[in-house]
Order: C-alpha cells, then sequence, then structure tokens
C-alpha cells in the first residue's frame, strides 16, 4: 500500500515539474515592466505572461537561450518588446502570440541563425528590428501579412540570399536594411509570373513618402535585371561598397521616382544608355571610387550638363574628342 501512495505521489510530483516547465519561460532574469509611464523592474523572473497592464518589456544583457512559444501571449496591452543582447539563438513560432497593439519589436545583437515562418506573421508591428545576430536565412514567408510594417533591418547579419516570397501580402514597407550582408546577385533564370524580391513589400508607397531599400556593403558583382524587378517607388537605392562590374540596360526599368541613387565604392567602368535614360529625373546620383573608362566619364560629364545635374564623379574629362 505505502509503495502504491509513494508512486501516486511521485507521478503528481512529476506532472507537476513539468507543467512548471512548460510555463517556464526565462530563467530567473531580470525584467523591466513599463506599464504606461510607470518602470517596474522584475528580479528573477521566469514567465512575463501575467503582466497584463505591461506596455512596454525590456530585457538587456540576460541570457535566454530561445524564446519559446507563446513566451509573449496574451499581453494585450503590450506595444514596445525590447530584447537586446540576450544571446537568443532561436525563436520558436507564436513566441509573438496575441499581441493585438504591439508596434516595436527589437531582437538586435543577438544570435538568431534563422528566421522561420511564422515567427512574425499576422502581428500588428510597424518597426521589427533583426540587427547583428548573423542570420544565414530567412524562411520563405518569413514576414508575412505584416500589414502596417514600414521599417525592417536586417543590416549586419550573413544573408546569403533571399527566398522569392518573403513579403506576401506586406505591403507598406518604407525602410528595409539589408546592409553589411553576403547578399549576391542570383541566377537570372526566373519564373515568368515571378514579381521581383521588393514589388509587394514597397507596392503602397506614393512618390511623395520618403522610402529607402539599402543593399549596401554586400557580395554584388552585377546589378541584373532581376534584383529590382517591380520596384516603382523607393526614393533612396544604396547600392554602395559592394563589388559591381556591371549594371545591365534593363536593371531600372521598373524604377521611376528614385531621388538617390548611391553606386560609389564599385567596380564600375561604365553605365548603359538606358540606365541613364531611366535616371534622367534622379536628383542625386552618386558614383564617386569607381574606375570609370574615360569615354563614359566624358559621356557622363556632357549627359549632366544637358540634364542640369550635379556631377558627382570623382574624374574630369580629359579627352580632347569631347
Amino acid at each position: 500500500m505505502c509503495t502504491n501512495k509513494c508512486l501516486v505521489i511521485i507521478i503528481i510530483i512529476l506532472g507537476l515539474c513539468i507543467l512548471c516547465a512548460d510555463s517556464q519561460y526565462f530563467n530567473g532574469i531580470t525584467i523591466q515592466v513599463h506599464r504606461n509611464s510607470t518602470p517596474v523592474t522584475v528580479l528573477r523572473a521566469d514567465t512575463i505572461n501575467n503582466e497584463y497592464e505591461a506596455t512596454t518589456i525590456v530585457i538587456e544583457n540576460e541570457v535566454i537561450p530561445v524564446l519559446k512559444t507563446e513566451t509573449f501571449s496574451n499581453l494585450t496591452n503590450l506595444q514596445y518588446i525590447i530584447l537586446k543582447r540576450n544571446s537568443i539563438c532561436e525563436v520558436e513560432a507564436y513566441a509573438f502570440n496575441n499581441l493585438p497593439k504591439a508596434r516595436t519589436i527589437n531582437l538586435n545583437f543577438n544570435c538568431i541563425k534563422r528566421i522561420y515562418e511564422n515567427v512574425f506573421a499576422d502581428l500588428p508591428i510597424s518597426k521589427l528590428y533583426l540587427k547583428g545576430n548573423g542570420i544565414q536565412a530567412l524562411d520563405v514567408y518569413a514576414f508575412k501579412n505584416l500589414t502596417s510594417l514600414e521599417t525592417l533591418d536586417l543590416s549586419s547579419n550573413d544573408i546569403t540570399s533571399l527566398a522569392e516570397h518573403l513579403f506576401p501580402d506586406t505591403r507598406n514597407l518604407k525602410f528595409l536594411y539589408l546592409n553589411y550582408n553576403r547578399l549576391s546577385e542570383e541566377p537570372e533564370m526566373r519564373e515568368v509570373h515571378w514579381t521581383g524580391y521588393f514589388e509587394e513589400p514597397f507596392s503602397h508607397n506614393v512618390k511623395a513618402e520618403r522610402s529607402v531599400l539599402d543593399l549596401s556593403s554586400n557580395n554584388f558583382t552585377c546589378l541584373d535585371n532581376n534584383l529590382l524587378k517591380g520596384l516603382v517607388c523607393v526614393k533612396h537605392l544604396l547600392l554602395n561598397n559592394n563589388y559591381m562590374r556591371k549594371v545591365k540596360e534593363y536593371a531600372f526599368r521598373d524604377v521611376a521616382y528614385l531621388d538617390l541613387l548611391d553606386l560609389e565604392g564599385n567596380d564600375l567602368e561604365e553605365l548603359p544608355d538606358r540606365v541613364l535614360q531611366k535616371l534622367e529625373d534622379t536628383t542625386d546620383i552618386k558614383l564617386r571610387n569607381n574606375p570609370w573608362k574615360m569615354d563614359f566619364v566624358c559621356k557622363y560629364e556632357k549627359w549632366c550638363s544637358n540634364f542640369n545635374k550635379s556631377n558627382t564623379m570623382d574624374v574630369k574629362c580629359t579627352s580632347s574628342k569631347v
């Protein structure tokens, strides 16, 4: 009889331990919680899901290997989640679940290597920061149905390529930072119906609004005809400090309202005539630190004069043929 009672007690204790483990999202860390304008520091916390009045949660310089499913769940007043420098290596699907007022998630400077589908999908956030994680892969649909997203920072990671359908139903992006990665051009072969990497996320931009696509400091050697396919309205396009030796003739075929183009610090010798034609309405074209051919230097100098543009080249035409 005693043996049976002992077994029952052990089973109950094990069950309680499993329940505690399932509900323990952190391991005794310090969390700063803001309830509207009132900051409260929670010491040795293992969960945050009882902070129903929280509007901001800040966790910095702790150790959180995994953000588990429903780590932030049903906190209906939560607007800002700041989780910087916490050695986070993985974010499970639905870690941010049912957060109807969420506006900003900042996961900068962690150790996240992959962004899975359903981590951020369907959230009402307007800003998402993932800088300096060492991210290597972005799954298809990684940024699905983020209808309010305006700023996405993926800079300073190890991303080498982009999936074709990263942004389904995400159409209000204004600032996309992919600088300081290892992106390079993809093969020209694409399905005929493929819309392009950036067409959908920037599709609701209007020409009067500032917008930025930053692809600087990557590994592009050629600006091909597909990279900017479908991208109509972006005001600032940064392609500086790559290794580009060539810009293809139709690289800018869909771009219509470009104010600033930065091609500085590449290996370009010339630009096609069709590219210059597309840039006739672009106000600021940055071309320094490229090994331009003298024939093109002279052509570009004349083109600038014809269209009343500032010549930002750091070389002058010296040809007697002009």
